[in-house]
């Protein structure tokens, strides 16, 4: 099976708790990396790519809308 997101797409992943959400997330932005299958961003297969090379397909090619505001610091009153 084969499943891909088109540029210009909005996605949503939901699921039970345990259901690998994180996991999947954690691969499609290149922090992990599958056990099986492979992962093509932009017709390039990213499985064994090094570091620097990861690195600029998350800056070039991956934007992520958090729940939270994890990069801004948030001072409680």
């Amino acid at each position: 099976m084969t499943a891909g997101i088109e540029a210009g797409e909005f996605i949503y992943i939901m699921g039970p708790s345990g259901s690998g959400k994180t996991t999947l997330l954690n691969i499609i932005r290149c922090l992990d990396t599958p056990t099986r299958g492979k992962v093509i961003i932009s017709g390039e297969n990213v499985n064994g790519l090094g570091d620097e090379q990861l690195t600029k397909i998350r800056r070039d090619k991956i934007g992520f809308v958090f729940q939270q505001f994890n990069l801004i610091g948030v001072v409680l009153i």
